[in-house]
């Protein structure tokens, strides 16, 4: 018995210490760069926690449907999709080498680069001449993402057309042995 109230008070304590930790580090970000960080990274992961569960969720839908639809069909049931096949493939390998995470991390830059955008637009409203600190640290997060995101967009993209370039060197091969 005395272990879970040892439990509930060590995370209790943690929680206070962590909420402790959060507004210290939002006034030392907002004191020193004028900008609250804390905040960003807080709306980032508030963000890409979304975008997973709604991941997550459409996976177990278009996961259980095809084991529905496999186990129906062998008593003889035929069953319809619940999706139709662009989302499931959307979800599972993308459309023309476009992924479901790919939109959320091209979003997640365009947030960061609206959000430096809104900051610099107030500072200037205020007559307040913009911190170039703040604009470096904006400028290193936009570009670590870009970094993230965009090779392996390419790469994925790259591979795309040099797939569907081979295959329809394919079918024109196959269509010019067909008219000999």
């Amino acid at each position: 018995m005395v272990a879970p109230a040892v439990i509930l008070a060590a995370t209790q304590t943690a929680l206070a210490a962590g909420r402790t930790g959060l507004k210290s580090g939002q006034k030392i970000s907002s004191d020193v760069f004028s900008y609250d960080f804390v905040g960003l990274t807080t709306k980032l992961v508030i963000f890409f926690g979304a975008a997973y569960v709604i991941t997550k969720v459409f996976e177990s839908i278009i996961n259980f449907d095809s084991t529905l639809r496999a186990i129906l069909l062998l008593v003889g049931i035929k069953f319809p999709d619940v999706f139709p096949s662009q989302i499931v493939s959307f979800f599972r390998e993308g459309i023309r080498g476009v992924k479901f995470w790919d939109i959320v991390k091209v979003l997640s830059i365009l947030l960061v680069i609206m959000e430096w955008n809104n900051w610099n637009n107030t500072q200037k409203a205020l007559g307040i001449n913009p911190s170039p600190m703040t604009q470096g640290v904006f400028a290193v997060i936009v570009t670590g993402l870009v970094l993230i995101t965009i090779p392996e967009l390419f790469t994925r993209l790259k591979e795309m057309r040099i797939i569907n370039q081979s295959m329809e060197e394919s079918t024109n091969d196959f269509r010019q042995r067909d008219v000999r």
